[in-house]
């Protein structure tokens, strides 16, 4: 397929809402109802890697709450297409921005233990989601009241990995990773360490930034963000107590590289960031519980995340 060339087969009245390197978003509409339309960039159509993944995106059918579910796959003259459901909601990257103050306080704490809901679904079964950021975190519409519990959906399962299948490590083909939240381990193209507590790396700074209102690593250029991104450690924020920080800061762990990475034997940096990574919360519900204890300390009953954990 021609990437220069309009593609024929998308629905008349599809609006692109989102063009990145890996693929192109729109919405659509068909007898009244809405949904989502996600193209593999035409550019990597000829990729067996790239449409390896986007076969195995579409593979995710879950079938769970808070989980935007895919509803058909379809491959037309070299053109691979994905549709799920359309979820009207704003972005959790849109509501920091836009939604601050006293009253959302507790709306963004609610917000903040959804999160590790929905990674913790996930990982029951047996999906690592590896691309957790807020902009793949949306709240439905309807539920944007300060008054009221935020209904979280998570999308774009376009980097998730099974526990059945991951890729090799291979320097010539480094895995794709979102700058900022990525954890360490996939930065440096470790894919035999990526596990739950990869995403519970992504929540804490998600999280973070959430209830901050800062990105948790920031810089103009790229290459000293993904300095940052690899060897700093989270920074305490006036807006976030002691004991939320430091469990931010838990769930963040990650080893504080004296030098440069690439100046290690694979061998020797594997074991540093297996190292950290064991200093994380294991799962997303130990993460939830233990922001579940700071945010609402009154609570006379068991929440959520003690009783999923009773429950396994």
């Amino acid at each position: 397929m021609n990437s220069n060339q309009p593609d024929t087969h998308l629905p008349r009245n599809a609006e692109l809402i989102h063009s990145g390197r890996f693929s192109l978003v729109y919405k659509a509409e068909e007898g009244g109802r809405q949904y989502i339309l996600k193209q593999l960039h035409p550019r990597l159509a000829g990729d067996t890697r790239a449409v390896e993944q986007f076969r195995k995106e579409a593979s995710f059918r879950m079938d769970l709450p808070g989980i935007a579910n895919v509803l058909e796959y379809k491959e037309r003259d070299g053109g691979h297409y994905i549709i799920r459901e359309y979820v009207d909601g704003v972005s959790l990257k849109e509501f920091i921005a836009k939604y601050s103050g006293r009253r959302w306080k507790r709306f963004r704490q609610h917000i903040a233990t959804g999160i590790c809901a929905l990674a913790g679904s996930i990982h029951n079964a047996g999906v690592v989601h590896g691309d957790i950021k807020p902009s793949n975190i949306l709240i439905r519409r309807p539920s944007l009241d300060p008054e009221a519990g935020p209904g979280l959906v998570l999308i774009d399962l376009g980097l998730a990995w099974q526990d059945t299948w991951r890729p090799e490590a291979d320097p010539e083909h480094p895995l794709p990773f979102s700058m900022v939240y990525a954890a360490p381990e996939l930065v440096l193209n470790f894919p035999g360490l990526v596990n739950a507590a990869t995403d519970v790396y992504s929540c804490g700074l998600v999280i973070y930034e959430l209830l901050s209102g800062r990105r948790p690593f920031d810089h103009v250029h790229p290459a000293m963000l993904l300095q940052l991104m690899i060897a700093r450690e989270l920074q305490p924020a006036r807006e976030l107590d002691k004991d939320v920080f430091g469990i931010l800061r838990k769930a963040s762990a990650k080893h504080l590289f004296k030098k440069p990475p690439g100046r290690f034997v694979p061998e020797e940096l594997g074991r540093f960031l297996l190292a950290a990574q064991k200093e994380r919360f294991q799962s997303a519900a130990e993460l939830g519980i233990e922001l579940e204890k700071a945010f609402f300390p009154e609570a006379s009953s068991p929440g959520w995340f003690s009783r999923l954990l009773k429950k396994n």
